[in-house]
């Protein structure tokens, strides 16, 4: 099961285990989700929903969930 820690701004999810998403974070300010990648790379999602941030915490494959609901549907950039 994957960890949240929250923070002021940055909810960050850890403590799972995926062969391609390392971990990610939710800035609940500005509704941008930061996802790390297994590669290295670091990618920002922008204007996602809390509900979309909370099942993907919860999805038991974040590959899957990432592929399937996040990954094309939002405007981002990678930092």
């Amino acid at each position: 099961m994957a960890d949240a820690q929250t923070s002021d701004t940055w909810e960050h999810t850890t403590g799972f285990v995926s062969s391609n998403i390392d971990e990610f974070r939710f800035d609940k300010n500005t509704d941008t989700l930061q996802v790390d990648f297994v590669s290295g790379d670091t990618y920002e999602y922008y204007n996602v929903p809390p509900a979309v941030n909370r099942a993907f915490q919860s999805a038991a494959s974040k590959g899957q969930f990432f592929i399937r609901h996040i990954k094309g549907r939002y405007a981002y950039e990678q930092i």
